[in-house]
C-alpha cells in the first residue's frame, strides 16, 4: 500500500493494500491538518493532506478554505504578519503568499524530496528543512534558496527566534543548532526517539517533542537537554510555548499536555476527541488551537480547561456503487468522494455545500442525488464533477435518496418528512409519514417501497408513495437501515444490535441474533443468503443462511461503519468515521453440487497418480550388468541366470 507516515501515524495514498480474499483499508481522500500556526489573535491557518490550506481571521471560530494550486501533503505552514506566509509540502513543493492566502505561488526549492517544516523570522528570512536531513535557507522571501548540510537523519520540525539563532530536530534523538544563520550546524543526539516538533519561545529556553511521550527542555540554548515527566508513553506530535513557563503538547488518541510552570508538571487535559492531534498553536496564555486526523479543530479559550470542538472530524455517511468499479460516497462539509477503479483510488468532487450529505443513489455512471442538512438536495448529469441544487421545499435534515430510474424518486429524513418526485427533482411534493426521523427509504420498483426510523418504524407504500402505512416491526428501537432481495424479503438493522427480518413482504417480522449490542447503521445483501451490517465502534457482522445465524467479522477499526453497499456476492464497500472507506473481495458461492464433482474429480486424479508412481516409478531399479570379458562369461551369464530364477 502506497502510503506516507508522520509520526508513526500512516495514511494510505493511492494504493489499496496486497489483500487476496477479505476486507482490506481502501484510500481516502479525506483531509488530515498536519500543523497550524497563527500570527496574531485573529489570524491563523492550518494546512494538510490534498493541498489544503485553511485560513481564519476571527480567531479559529470560522475556518475558510484557501486554493492551493496542488493536491500533495502540505506539511507545514509559517507566517510573518497577516499577509506574507509560505507553506512546504511533499515532492518538494513550497508556495508563497503575499496577500494572506487569497493566492498562493509556486516557489523553486530544486528539489522533490519531502519538505518538513519551515520558518521564517521575517519576509526575507527563512529556512526550510526536509526528509533526508538538508536544510535550505532564503534571505529573499523564497524566490531562491541555498541549500546547507544540516543532519544526519530526517528533521520533522524547525524553529528560530531571530536571523541567527534556530534548531531543528528529528529522527533517532537528532537535534541541531545553529548560531550563524544555519551557515553551519551543530548535531546532538538525545536517546533514540525520534523527535517531531520543537518550539523556542528565546534564545535560551525551549523544548522537544518526540515517540514514547518524549518532552525534552533546554535552558541554555539547546547546548545540553533534559527529560521532563510527560506521564504519558504515546507519540506526542506538536509543541507549543508562549513564554518560558506556558504551553501545551499535543499528540496521538487525542492526548493534550498542558504546563504553566516551564514542564516541571504537565496535566493532561481532555477534548472528548479521541483522534490524534498533530500540531498546536498557543495564543496566549488562555488561547489555543489543535489539529489533526480528518480535519479536527479543537480550541480553548479559558487555558485548556475545556477544548471546543470548532471543526468535527471528516466522516463519509453513505457509500453507492452501480458496478464493481465505480461508486461514490458522502459525508460531513459536503464530502463527495468518486472511484473508477473499484476503491483502488478515490478522488474528491466538488458538491458546492458546506452541509453534512446523509445519503447518495445514482442510477447510472453520470445521473445522481445527493441528500443532507437543512433541506439540501443535489443533483448530477455528469457524475459528479458539478451538482446543481434542487428546492425541497423543506429545512428539516433529509436522510436518505432512493431513484428507480431517472425520473421517480423519494427522500425521507426529519419529523417523518417525505418527498416524492417523478420528474427527476424539478419538482418535489412534500409530505409526512408519522412524526418520528426517518433513517432509510427503499424501493422494488416504481410502486412498491419501504421507510424505517426511530422507536421501530416502519411504513410501506404500494402507490408509488402517495401513501403511506404503518407496519408493526415488533421492536421499540430505532431503525436506521433496510434492504430487499424481493418483495417478500426484507431485512431491517438498528440499535442494540437489531436484526430484523421478513419472508413475507412485512405482514410478519422476525428479531435475528446478531451476536452484539452495537448499533447496526447499514446492511447489505448480495442474495438471499450472503449479507453484511456495520456499524458502530467498528462493528461488522455477516451471514452466509439468510442471518440464521450472523457472525461478527475483525476489519481492523474501532471507528463508525455508516454505511454498506454490496455489489454482488464478491464485492462489498464500507465507509465510516474519518473517511475510513473499506473494500471487500471474496470467493464467489459454489453449488454444493459442484462442489461434490470437483471433490470426485480431485479423488480420481489421487488415485491415477498413486497407481503410477506404484507402477512405474516405485519398482526397485536393476543394476546394470558389469562388462562381460572371457574369463567372466560363465560367471557372469550364471549370475544372471541366478537373479531372474
Amino acid at each position: 500500500m502506497g502510503v506516507f507516515s508522520i509520526a508513526g501515524v500512516v495514511y494510505p495514498l493511492s494504493a489499496q493494500a496486497v489483500n487476496l480474499y477479505g476486507w482490506a483499508t481502501r484510500p481516502s481522500s479525506s483531509t488530515t491538518l498536519l500543523e497550524v500556526a497563527f500570527v496574531d489573535a485573529h489570524s491563523g491557518w492550518a494546512v494538510g493532506t490534498g493541498g489544503t490550506i485553511l485560513a481564519t481571521s476571527d480567531g479559529g471560530a470560522v475556518w475558510t478554505p484557501q486554493e492551493s494550486g496542488t493536491t500533495v501533503p502540505l506539511h507545514s505552514v509559517s507566517f510573518v504578519d497577516g499577509n506574507t506566509g509560505w507553506v512546504v509540502g511533499d515532492q518538494g513543493v513550497a508556495l508563497g503568499t503575499s496577500d494572506g492566502g487569497a493566492t498562493w505561488t509556486r516557489l523553486g526549492t530544486s528539489t522533490t524530496v519531502p519538505l518538513r517544516a519551515v520558518d521564517f523570522v521575517d519576509a526575507s528570512r527563512g529556512w526550510i528543512v526536509d526528509s533526508v536531513g538538508r536544510v535550505r535557507g532564503t534571505s529573499d522571501g523564497g524566490r531562491t534558496w541555498t541549500r546547507i548540510p544540516g543532519a544526519s537523519a530526517s528533521l520533522e520540525g524547525v524553529d528560530f527566534v531571530d536571523g541567527l539563532r534556530g534548531w531543528a530536530v528529528g529522527n533517532a534523538g537528532t537535534i541541531a543548532r545553529t548560531t550563524d544563520g544555519g551557515a553551519t550546524w551543530a548535531e546532538v543526539s538525545f536517546g533514540r526517539e525520534s523527535l517531531f516538533d520543537t518550539s523556542f519561545p528565546d534564545a535560551e529556553t525551549g523544548w522537544a517533542v518526540g515517540s514514547n511521550g518524549t518532552i525534552l527542555a533546554t535552558s541554555d540554548g539547546g547546548l545540553t537537554w533534559v527529560r521532563q515527566a510527560s506521564g504519558s508513553d504515546t507519540y506526542i506530535l506538536g509543541v507549543d510555548f508562549i513564554d518560558g513557563s506556558t504551553g501545551w503538547a499535543v499528540g496521538r488518541n487525542g492526548t493534550i499536555l498542558a504546563t504553566v510552570d516551564g514542564g516541571r508538571t504537565w496535566v493532561s487535559q481532555s477534548s472528548d476527541a479521541s483522534v490524534s492531534f498533530l500540531s498546536v498553536d498557543a495564543i496566549d496564555a488562555d488561547r489555543a488551537i489543535a489539529v489533526g486526523i480528518a480535519g479536527l479543530i479543537v480550541g480553548t479559550q479559558d487555558g485548556g480547561a475545556t477544548w471546543r470542538v470548532i471543526r468535527e472530524p471528516e466522516a463519509l455517511l453513505d457509500i453507492y456503487f452501480i458496478d464493481r468499479y465505480v461508486g461514490w460516497a458522502v459525508g460531513t462539509l459536503g464530502l463527495v468522494l468518486r472511484t473508477l477503479d473499484g476503491g483502488f483510488t478515490y478522488e474528491e468532487l466538488p458538491a458546492a455545500t458546506e452541509k453534512h450529505l446523509h445519503g447518495v443513489k445514482f442510477v447510472d455512471a453520470e445521473t445522481g442525488w445527493v441528500v443532507g442538512a437543512d433541506g439540501t438536495i443535489l443533483r448530477t448529469a455528469d457524475g459528479g464533477k458539478t451538482w446543481a441544487p434542487q428546492a425541497s421545499g423543506v429545512t428539516d435534515t433529509l436522510r436518505a435518496v432512493e431513484f428507480v430510474d431517472t425520473s421517480s424518486g423519494w427522500v425521507v429524513g426529519d419529523s417523518g418528512v417525505v418527498l416524492t418526485t417523478s420528474d427527476a427533482g424539478a419538482d418535489w411534493r412534500a409530505g409526512r409519514a408519522g412524526d418520528d426521523t426517518l433513517f432509510d427509504v427503499e424501493f422494488l420498483d416504481a410502486t412498491t417501497g419501504w421507510a424505517v426510523g426511530e422507536n421501530g418504524t416502519l411504513f410501506t407504500t404500494t402507490d408509488a408513495g402517495n401513501n403511506w402505512s404503518a407496519s408493526p416491526s415488533g421492536t421499540p428501537q430505532h431503525l436506521y437501515d433496510l434492504e430487499f432481495i424481493d418483495r417478500d424479503r426484507v431485512w431491517a438493522v438498528g440499535a442494540n444490535g437489531t436484526v430484523l427480518h421478513t419472508s413475507n413482504g412485512g405482514r410478519a417480522w422476525a428479531e435475528q441474533r446478531s451476536g452484539t449490542r452495537e448499533d447496526l447503521l447499514s446492511v447489505g445483501f448480495a442474495n438471499a443468503r450472503r449479507g453484511w451490517a456495520v456499524g458502530r465502534g467498528g462493528t461488522v457482522i455477516r451471514t452466509e443462511r439468510g442471518g440464521k445465524p450472523w457472525k461478527s467479522e475483525e476489519v481492523g477499526t474501532r471507528h463508525d461503519l455508516h454505511g454498506i453497499h454490496v455489489v454482488d456476492e464478491t464485492t462489498a464497500f464500507v465507509a465510516g468515521d474519518l473517511g475510513l472507506l473499506l473494500g471487500y473481495t471474496g470467493r464467489p458461492d459454489v453449488p454444493i453440487g459442484v462442489n461434490l464433482w470437483v471433490l470426485g474429480l480431485v479423488l480420481l486424479t489421487a488415485a491415477a497418480a498413486i497407481y503410477l508412481w506404484k507402477r512405474y516409478f516405485a519398482r526397485p531399479f536393476r543394476r546394470r550388468p558389469a562388462p562381460v570379458t572371457a574369463g567372466s562369461w560363465r560367471s557372469g551369464w550364471a549370475t544372471e541366470s541366478s537373479s531372474e530364477q
